[in-house]
């Protein structure tokens, strides 16, 4: 069966095939270099035999491997795994292990991050793309560059009906990612919703990736393709070196999280540059806050849009666009279109109540239900792909508590199972945040539990402050806000939030501080 996915690629190859299409570490490579690479890759998976539904793992940086591994995966019919580099050696043994890899495409400095010794014991197939990309395109090369364990371990199937695509692996804070079962259908639909709705790319673009190509930015790839338009792989993550890699290669779409765009806000205030091509900054992975929306404004111009997505429900759930943030173009503030925004067309969202029925009352606060095409039916449990379990009314649950306000705006309130149990009492973290956020001098905020011997749980917050702010005058001024239960007991004071491998608020590690503070 042909891909429908690696046919993008292979389309753009056929139409211009001398047009550039990704810039990587000082390399510019081609739709037709990269088509023959994606065609090389893809033979020699074929001939290792593997039953249908076989999983790869790729395991690499950011960059042109991602890409290639990406259509060729598509292409010869097997279940692509990317796996961030970032991980740890028993992170990934783990999910190796758990998705039955047969084949892990990697570098060499990664090769040993898993342990040779340990890949060819469970027989797998290795493949140093570093050495393979070395060689000439139009000559066998993979073989060369390969490590063929003595017993080969290929995988059990995988098999659902239609088409797989990947598995991909939740990227939360709450433990082992999970692999979701992701159709080619599925991700062809989420391209659409990107390409159509989010942020119409042109063959003239120049889209820069700032995030782990592994995880959510992966989204980006297949629409960038189909557009026709240049994809760069940012050289660093460094607020300095990302300006300049815009500025020099005329960026005009930056793909990254708030962490990247605060920071990039707070460098330009002091080292300014201009971006005269830049006219879209879509965000995702965490909400934007009303003050980075004011700030990314006054920095940037009305360019701003972000999306709402999780891996079950990919990218595109709720987006907002640079037009929904006139109010705050004009000066007028941003606090009320701090929100997620809007369902992409074809999706429903509901908030549900406990039992499952719809929260009717606006700015009632329930768990965000999703209803649509690309929600995912399907977990791969370590031996078989088993369906996701579904409320009635066949909505998806997010486990993100949610309300929508009067203009019909999703506005997220942090995680159901976030929700801090302190003294009886229920305390939505969201709402917190929404405070801290308001008082002068606070510019990034957020709000989590530790376990407390009376309340059972307290409410505990780490702030983003301007000079001279303390956590005592914080917890003062949030009397004018929030009833007495709902005020963190304990407030850290941050240079900077820390977030997770996949650029997420990094709630155990705020705990470990807080209690690190404690012990020590």
């Amino acid at each position: 069966m042909t891909s429908r996915y690696a046919a993008a690629l292979a389309s753009a190859a056929r139409r211009q095939p001398s047009r550039p299409a990704l810039w990587h570490a000082g390399s510019l490579w081609t739709f037709a270099q990269l088509q023959a690479r994606v065609e090389e890759l893809a033979r020699w998976l074929g001939s290792l035999d593997l039953p249908d539904g076989a999983r790869v793992a790729d395991l690499h940086p950011n960059g042109v491997e991602t890409v290639i591994s990406d259509f060729a995966c598509s292409a010869a019919g097997v279940v692509r795994v990317a796996l961030n580099d970032r991980y740890t050696t028993p992170e990934l043994r783990g999910i190796i292990e758990h998705v039955g890899a047969a084949v892990l495409l990697t570098t060499p400095a990664l090769y040993q991050i898993v342990g040779e010794d340990w890949l060819s014991a469970r027989g797998t197939y290795v493949l140093d793309t570093s050495r393979w990309l070395a060689g000439n395109p139009y000559q066998p090369g993979c073989e060369a560059a390969c490590t063929e364990p003595t017993r080969a371990d290929r995988g059990s199937p995988l098999s659902i009906g239609v088409p797989v695509l990947a598995l991909r692996l939740t990227g939360g804070t709450t433990g082992r990612p999970r692999a979701i079962v992701r159709t080619e259908a599925q991700q062809l639909a989420v391209a659409e919703n990107i390409r159509t709705v989010l942020c119409p790319l042109r063959e003239s673009d120049v889209l820069i990736h700032t995030q782990p190509m592994s995880h959510g930015t992966h989204a980006f790839i297949l629409p960038a393709v189909q557009s026709g338009c240049l994809q760069v792989v940012a050289d660093s993550t460094r607020p300095g070196q990302v300006a300049d890699q815009m500025q020099a290669l005329g960026v005009t779409v930056l793909k990254c999280v708030p962490t990247l765009l605060s920071r990039l806000v707070s460098e330009l205030a002091t080292h300014p540059r201009s971006f005269p091509a830049l006219r879209q900054i879509v965000c995702g992975a965490s909400p934007l806050d009303a003050p980075l929306i004011q700030a990314s404004i006054e920095q940037f111009g009305p360019i701003l849009s972000q999306t709402y997505g999780q891996t079950e429900v990919p990218v595109t759930i709720a987006y907002t666009s640079p037009d929904d943030y006139k109010d705050a173009a004009r000066g007028e503030g941003a606090a009320g279109i701090a929100t997620a925004g809007r369902p992409y067309p074809g999706v429903e969202i509901a908030i549900l109540d406990s039992r499952g029925g719809d929260v009717t009352a606006r700015g009632e606060v329930g768990e965000v239900g999703v209803k649509s095409s690309i929600t995912a039916e399907w977990e791969w449990d370590g031996h078989q792909a088993v369906a996701l379990r579904r409320r009635s009314g066949g909505y998806h649950l997010t486990g993100d508590l949610g309300a929508f306000d009067a203009a019909g705006r999703l506005h997220l309130m942090g995680r159901k199972d976030g929700v801090i149990i302190s003294g009886g009492y229920n305390v939505y973290p969201g709402e917190v945040r929404e405070a801290l956020l308001r008082l002068p001098g606070i510019t990034g905020a957020e709000v989590f539990a530790v376990p407390h011997a009376d309340w059972g749980q307290q409410v505990t917050a780490a702030v983003v402050a301007a000079s001279g702010v303390e956590g005592a005058s914080v917890i003062t001024a949030l009397r004018d806000f929030l009833t007495a239960y709902k005020i963190p007991k304990e407030i850290l004071v941050l240079p900077s939030i820390p977030v997770t491998v996949n650029g997420k608020p990094n709630i155990r590690e705020l705990a470990r501080l807080v209690a690190s503070r404690h012990s020590g």
